[in-house]
């Protein structure tokens, strides 16, 4: 079975991140909130000890390989989050669900701790992983290429993870909206 990320999720293997993202249409893109956590290895439970988290909500996201498992995603060269990414090893990429509208908004806004009062896992080298999202990537930084005005990420999908139960958020010109039913039966 092949989905599009950024719609649906499925109890297929990795091979959900890739097939059939064309028939998505132009436009459509799911809301992601990708955490790094900046500075040496810190425990989730003491985050300011040696280091801080970063993250942002993103739109430009693809699967870019099965085999081996790659993401890619863009971030804008203005952007101050730049550095911390430039400098990461590790990244989590967290899908956000259709109640987490606020949560969006939170990670797009330059508020200063975006983590704040937010319930998050330690993933693969301390990345966090948020709360109640419809899913959640562990990449390790695989390559970074210059692309215009913009910087491409690629990581190596290490771990994934899905909450069944949950829709992804969706956003489309200029409004969050839910994802619909499954139409091709």
């Amino acid at each position: 079975m092949a989905v599009n990320l950024t719609f649906a999720l499925s109890d297929a293997p990795l091979a959900v991140l890739d097939a059939e993202a064309e028939a998505a249409g132009p436009g459509a893109g799911g809301v992601i909130a990708l955490p790094y956590m900046l500075g040496e290895k810190t425990p989730l439970q003491d985050p300011d000890a040696r280091g801080a988290f970063v993250g942002l909500t993103i739109n430009s996201f693809s699967s870019l390989s099965l085999e081996p498992p790659l993401v890619l995603w863009a971030l804008n060269t203005g952007s101050p989050s730049l550095g911390a990414f430039d400098r990461a090893q590790y990244f989590a990429v967290n899908i956000l669900a259709e109640d987490q509208v606020e949560l969006s908004k939170r990670f797009a806004s330059p508020v200063a701790n975006k983590f704040s009062h937010l319930e998050v896992h330690a993933g693969i080298e301390g990345v966090p992983l948020i709360a109640g999202c419809a899913a959640r990537l562990e990449c390790r930084a695989a390559a970074r290429q210059n692309g215009g005005d913009h910087v491409l990420f690629i990581g190596h999908v290490e771990r994934f993870g899905y909450d069944a139960q949950k829709r992804p958020l969706v956003f489309f010109a200029g409004k969050y909206l839910t994802a619909g039913s499954d139409i091709t039966s």
